[in-house]
């Protein structure tokens, strides 16, 4: 950078007037935050830095602080406990047993209502198991025994679609086989009869 009619020799006065300036800023930054320390814990000795105006923010290339715990909010209380009637609607085999040890007279509605989810809830786990012996042995699905038991669930209302979506799901054709043995009462042929 040239000044337009600036004197040479005044241009060199400058630069060595203002190099004592910057080597002294330097020393100050580098003694300044060795000093840092020592500095801030006799502030802290003196009570000075325990007051919140005193306090400075902190650096911004740091993370911010978690919030205080006051300010956070409370962990989420836990679910009310779930009452009989809620637990034998679910299938819960203690609470089941419970309400029908109770006399039919002296049941609420809505201890009979969850009796009868109770049962649809075994019914279901029931068709579960026949579907998992079904798709791991494939000759059971085709057994007329087991034609009979799956007749019995599509024609129970309590789990009538959910064996339905069962026969559906079965793998290859034992699901629509036994929809149409269920469908026209067929029974199991013999081998003879096959010929």
């Amino acid at each position: 950078m040239s000044q337009v009619g600036a004197n040479p020799g005044e241009m060199s006065a400058r630069k060595r007037s203002a190099a004592p300036l910057v080597i002294a800023t330097l020393v100050g930054l580098i003694a300044g935050a060795a000093g840092s320390k020592a500095a801030t814990s006799a502030l802290e000795k003196r009570g000075i830095l325990s007051r919140p105006e005193m306090i400075a923010s902190p650096p911004p290339h740091h993370k911010p602080a978690l919030p205080p715990p006051a300010t956070r909010p409370p962990p989420p209380s836990p679910p009310p406990p779930l009452s009989l009637v809620d637990r034998a609607t679910r299938g819960d085999t203690t609470s089941v047993r419970q309400l029908t040890e109770k006399p039919p007279g002296e049941r609420t509605a809505e201890e009979t209502l969850a009796l009868a989810d109770a049962q649809a809830v075994d019914k279901r786990a029931q068709l579960a198991e026949l579907a998992r012996k079904i798709k791991l042995l494939p000759q059971f699905g085709r057994a007329s025994s087991t034609a009979k038991i799956v007749a019995q669930f599509v024609q129970d209302r309590q789990v009538s679609t959910d064996a339905l979506r069962m026969l559906a799901a079965l793998p290859n054709e034992i699901g629509p086989d036994l929809l149409y043995s269920i469908w026209t009462g067929a029974r199991e042929q013999d081998d003879l009869s096959k010929w």
